[in-house]
């Protein structure tokens, strides 16, 4: 299959390199372990991949993709506490090109100089906290089933989550939170979030 030319030249704008602009490449103060430093300072690669995966997975998939980044990458340095809906986008790995899950629950909250952010519904979930560095929010914690208690980051390598929190232009109310190389299932995970109500 033929990528569009509209996605095309989205992957060519994309940057190639190997690390992504602060606040994702200023990650030694967040207490991560190596490999989560690394998967963190990946982004920028773990993201073309899993755009480059969607190119071949049909109208959805490529659409989704032009909406989520043909606008750019604003980091986001704060977001508005409160209910949202999120819906995780898995692009590439194991079980295809491209999966749009259903919308569930979130749940955004002050937490001293940043935020915390639960996603409270559906099987796959996950906690942790969004943490300003250098104007950006960087999210560190962990994964978890609806059917176990939550845990946090550390505790368990395996469910370790790392990522990035960018608005979404020019919309300003969708916000996108990117987990680079996830450990399960997938090349590279997109959770978008849009206020409830």
């Amino acid at each position: 299959m033929r990528t569009p030319p509209v996605l095309l030249a989205l992957l060519l704008s994309l940057p190639a390199g190997a690390s992504v602009a602060a606040p994702c490449d200023v990650v030694p103060k967040l207490g991560l372990t190596a490999a989560d430093e690394n998967r963190l300072g990946q982004l920028l690669e773990s993201r073309r991949t899993g755009v480059a995966a969607a190119a071949l997975a049909g109208d959805e998939a490529r659409n989704l993709m032009v909406d989520f980044y043909e606008s750019g990458i604003d980091f986001a340095a704060t977001v508005p506490p409160g209910k949202y809906q999120c819906r995780t986008v898995k692009l590439g790995g194991p079980f295809g090109d491209f999966v749009a899950y259903g919308w569930f629950s979130c749940t955004i909250a002050t937490q001293g100089t940043g935020y915390s952010i639960v996603k409270t519904s559906g099987s796959q979930r996950f906690v942790g906290d969004l943490i300003d560095v250098d104007g950006g929010l960087v999210f560190r914690g962990a994964s978890f089933y609806g059917d176990e208690v939550p845990g946090s980051y550390g505790q368990l390598a395996e469910k370790n989550e790392v990522g990035c929190l960018s608005r979404q232009s020019p919309d300003g109310n969708t916000y996108l939170l990117e987990f680079p190389a996830p450990l399960l299932e997938s090349d590279h995970d997109v959770i978008e979030l849009r206020p409830a109500g």
